[in-house]
């Protein structure tokens, strides 16, 4: 090269602009321009629990003096005229709040993690909660049942002592085999059966679950706690849910307290408020907050049967990702027979 002149260099293209010379040579075969990444939300640090375990341990225990504030109505209730019947009602609200004034303000904060091994059939569920992952205070673990040879439909739910690190089964959850969850109406999805321990004595509480799908209820899309034909908790979805098999799982599920207009003392039918419009939390499980799929609880009501709050949401994890896997199984097996993408 001539000394004097200059070298030629070529000409770079711009980072905001990545494309090679054919695609600048014609504007029809340009690809979009380049979008960054979008920054992962930030974690939320500043929420923990305000007490220790073994203050919320002890609370839903028994230890302290509190009933619980979702107890069967009376029985001199139902025997009652249609006319004392407001009256009633107002004592019981009286009573009620009085309960809820005594009940100290607490938060729990626990982390869910998950440690269940997908490659083997049938999928033996292993979850927990705790502030981490060696720690756990709720375990849960699914065993093989009578009902059906392809599920394991039985979830026992252990609680750790927080002090002793002790474990104790206290809640067992049978899942009706088959649960056809695409279809409208009431589905029967389970039952939870608790073991408390009072005046020295084992006493079972059982509770059932369902899901309301397509039946002009308020109630529905919500996965329903009962006991006793009385509304326990509300359970829905939110933000895009997907089962826990999603990477990376996303959304937030809330459970609400129950909202009955009417109450069902005088064996009323129960008519319901839609849940999603009642402005407290029971608690929540947030999957977007941190790194790990966090629960937070304020409510104290919560705190007194916590033990079932936790089954039932295990439960609703448990089939709502079968749920998203067998529609995820049918829309592959239509794409591969059909050629035609249902959204994959």
């Amino acid at each position: 090269m001539p000394i004097g002149q200059r070298k030629k260099l070529f000409k770079e293209t711009p980072a905001s602009d990545p494309r090679t010379g054919l695609f600048q040579a014609d504007p029809a075969k340009r690809p979009a321009p380049y979008k960054p990444t979008p920054d992962p939300p930030k974690s939320n640090t500043s929420i923990s629990s305000t007490r220790d375990l073994n203050y919320f341990h002890s609370l839903v225990s028994g230890e302290y003096p509190l009933d619980s504030p979702f107890s069967s109505p009376p029985p001199y209730a139902t025997n009652a005229p249609p006319s004392a019947q407001p009256q009633l009602q107002h004592r019981q609200q009286q009573q009620q709040q009085q309960q809820n004034q005594q009940l100290p303000g607490a938060t729990l904060v626990l982390h869910l993690f998950r440690g269940t091994i997908t490659h083997i059939h049938p999928i033996s569920e292993r979850l927990t909660l705790g502030p981490g992952q060696g720690s756990p205070y709720y375990h849960c673990r699914g065993v093989p049942s009578t009902t059906s040879p392809f599920e394991h439909n039985t979830l026992l739910l252990s609680r750790r002592h927080p002090l002793n690190l002790v474990g104790n089964e206290i809640c067992a959850v049978e899942i009706r085999p088959n649960v056809v969850m695409h279809g409208s109406g009431m589905r029967d999805v389970g039952t939870i059966r608790r073991t408390t321990q009072g005046t020295g004595l084992k006493v079972a509480e059982e509770y059932s679950m369902t899901w309301m799908n397509k039946t002009g209820s308020p109630l529905d899309g919500c996965w329903n706690v009962w006991r006793n034909g009385n509304a326990v908790c509300h359970i829905f979805e939110e933000n895009g849910y997907q089962g826990l098999d999603s990477d990376p799982p996303k959304g937030i599920i809330r459970i609400k307290p129950p909202n009955e207009v009417n109450s069902n003392t005088n064996k009323a039918p129960q008519i319901f408020q839609d849940p999603r419009a009642i402005p407290v939390d029971l608690a929540y499980l947030d999957f977007s907050s941190c790194q790990e799929p966090l629960f937070v609880s304020e409510d104290p009501r919560a705190h007194l049967i916590m033990d079932v709050v936790v089954s039932a949401l295990f439960m609703m994890l448990t089939v709502s990702t079968r749920k998203a896997n067998a529609l995820y199984a049918f829309k592959e097996q239509f794409y591969q027979a059909t050629g035609v993408d249902l959204g994959l």
